[in-house]
C-alpha cells in the first residue's frame, strides 16, 4: 500500500501542498483532480521521492519512500510522467527493455527480453517495436513510456495526465490498459484533467484545490455540481444513469 500521512510541501516561502494524507491499495485505481496548479503532479513527485516533504511521511508497502534504495525503487512503484523527453535516438524496444533495468546485472537476461516482448505484444507496440521513438506520434511514445512501466513489474504504478494529449482512440487504450494492470493487482494513483475518465474508471478519487484536500470518496459520490462549482468554476448537471456524464452550462458567479 502506498501511505501518504500529513503531507505538505513549499518552494520557499510559498506553500504548495498543505496537510494531505490518502492510500492507494493493491488492486484498485486512485484518481487525483484538480484544477492546474492544485498541487496533482507535485504530490505524486513526493510519492516517488523526487520531491521532499517539508513535513509528513510516504511509505510503500510499510517502508518508508526514503529509505528504499535508489536502484531497488523502481521495483516498489513505477512511473508515466505528463511530459515525455525523446532528445536521444532509441528503439521502441529498447525503450521498454529499460524498465527491467532494476533487474539487470551486466546485461538483460532471457526473462527480462521475455518480459519486454510480453509487454510489448499487450499493448499493441510489435509494429513499432523497431522504430526510434523521435520518429513517433505523441500517442504512441505514450503508450511506449507506459509500456516501459508495465515492464518494471512493480507493485504500484503512478501516472501524471496520461491521456491530456492523446485522442479518443489511445485515451480509451490506455484507460483499457490501467483496467487491466488493476485487474491484475497493481495499484495505480492517476492524476486526471477528465472528470467522466474518472469517474468511469477509478475506484476512489481525491479532490485537491489550492494544495488542499477538498474531498475524497467513490466518484459518484465526490464528483457532484457542488464540487465542480466550488472547485472548478463551472455550473454543470450530472446525469449518472447508465453512463457519467457531466454536461457544462457556462462559469459559475
Amino acid at each position: 500500500m502506498i501511505q501518504a500521512d500529513s503531507l505538505s510541501f513549499s518552494y520557499g516561502r510559498t506553500e504548495i501542498l498543505k496537510d494531505i494524507s490518502f492510500h492507494v491499495a493493491k488492486g484498485e485505481t486512485v484518481a487525483l483532480l484538480g484544477p492546474n496548479g492544485s498541487g496533482k503532479t507535485t504530490l505524486q513527485r513526493l510519492v516517488l521521492n523526487i520531491l521532499k516533504p517539508s513535513s509528513g511521511s510516504v511509505s510503500i508497502n510499510g517502508e518508508s519512500v526514503p529509505s528504499i534504495k535508489r536502484e531497488l525503487f523502481s521495483r516498489y512503484a513505477a512511473y508515466v510522467p505528463q511530459h515525455i523527453s525523446n532528445r536521444f535516438p532509441m528503439k521502441v524496444f529498447d525503450a521498454v527493455l529499460m524498465g527491467r533495468r532494476s533487474y539487470m546485472y551486466w546485461s538483460a537476461s532471457e526473462n527480462d527480453l521475455a518480459v519486454a516482448e510480453k509487454v510489448i505484444t499487450e499493448l499493441g507496440l510489435g509494429d513499432i517495436a523497431m522504430r526510434d521513438l523521435t520518429t513517433l506520434s505523441g500517442g504512441q511514445r505514450q503508450k511506449a513510456t507506459l509500456a516501459r512501466a508495465v515492464a518494471q513489474e512493480a507493485d504500484f504504478i503512478i501516472m501524471d495526465e496520461p491521456t491530456s494529449s492523446l485522442d479518443l482512440r489511445h485515451q480509451l487504450e490506455t484507460m483499457e490498459t490501467v483496467k487491466r494492470l488493476r485487474n491484475e493487482g497493481k495499484g495505480i494513483l492517476i492524476a486526471m484533467h477528465d472528470l467522466q475518465l474518472a469517474a468511469r474508471n477509478a475506484d476512489r478519487v481525491y479532490v485537491i484545490n489550492g494544495g488542499a484536500l477538498y474531498s475524497q470518496g467513490c466518484p459518484a459520490e465526490v464528483i457532484n455540481e457542488t464540487m465542480l462549482r466550488d472547485v472548478y468554476g463551472v455550473c454543470a448537471e450530472i446525469e449518472n444513469t447508465g453512463c457519467f456524464t457531466i454536461n457544462v452550462n457556462g462559469l459559475s458567479a
